[in-house]
C-alpha cells in the first residue's frame, strides 16, 4: 500500500463535505429538537414548581381554615355549655324559690291549723271547766258569770303556754 496524496486530499475533502452535509441535514435538526425538548422540560419544571408553590399555599390556607373552623366550633360549644349551665342554674334557683314558697305556705297553714286547734282546745277546756265548776258549785251561773269564768280560764291557760 502506497500512500497517495491525491487520494488522501480527496478523502479529507469528502469527509469534510460529508461532515458538513450531516451537520446541515442531520445534526442541526437533531440539535434543534434537543434544544426544543430541553426548553419544554425546563418550562414543565417551572410549571411544576409553580404548581407546587400554589398547592403549598392552598394547603396552608386550608389548614388555617380548618384551624379557624375548629376554634369557632369550640367557641360555639363553649357558649352552648355556658348557656346550658346558666339555664340550669336559673331553673335550679326557680325550683328552690318555689320550694321555699311552698314550704312557707305549708308552715303558715300549719301555724294557722295549730292556732285553730289551740283555740278549739281552749274553748273545749273552757266548756269543760264551766261544766266542772257548775257541778262543783251546783248551781247554774248566769251568762255573765259564765263569760267571765271562760275569759279568766282562757287567759290562765294562754299564760301557761
Amino acid at each position: 500500500m502506497e500512500f497517495n496524496l491525491n487520494e488522501f486530499i480527496w478523502t479529507i475533502i469528502n469527509f469534510i463535505v460529508f461532515f458538513l452535509l450531516l451537520r446541515i441535514i442531520l445534526f442541526k435538526p437533531i440539535l434543534k429538537n434537543i434544544e426544543t425538548r430541553r426548553q419544554e422540560i425546563e418550562q414543565s419544571l417551572q410549571r411544576a414548581e409553580e404548581a407546587n408553590r400554589e398547592a403549598e399555599a392552598l394547603r396552608r390556607d386550608f389548614a388555617e381554615q380548618v384551624a379557624a373552623a375548629r376554634r369557632e366550633a369550640q367557641e360555639i360549644v363553649s357558649r352552648a355549655m355556658k348557656d346550658v349551665e346558666e339555664t340550669r342554674m336559673r331553673k335550679l334557683a326557680e325550683i328552690e324559690e318555689e320550694a321555699a314558697r311552698r314550704l312557707e305556705k305549708a308552715e303558715e297553714a300549719i301555724r294557722r291549723e295549730k292556732e285553730l286547734a289551740i283555740a278549739a282546745l281552749r274553748e273545749e277546756a273552757a266548756n269543760l271547766a264551766i261544766l266542772a265548776a257548775g257541778k262543783v258549785i251546783e248551781r247554774s251561773l248566769d251568762s255573765e258569770d259564765n263569760r267571765r269564768l271562760v275569759r279568766d280560764f282562757i287567759n290562765e291557760v294562754g299564760a301557761k303556754q
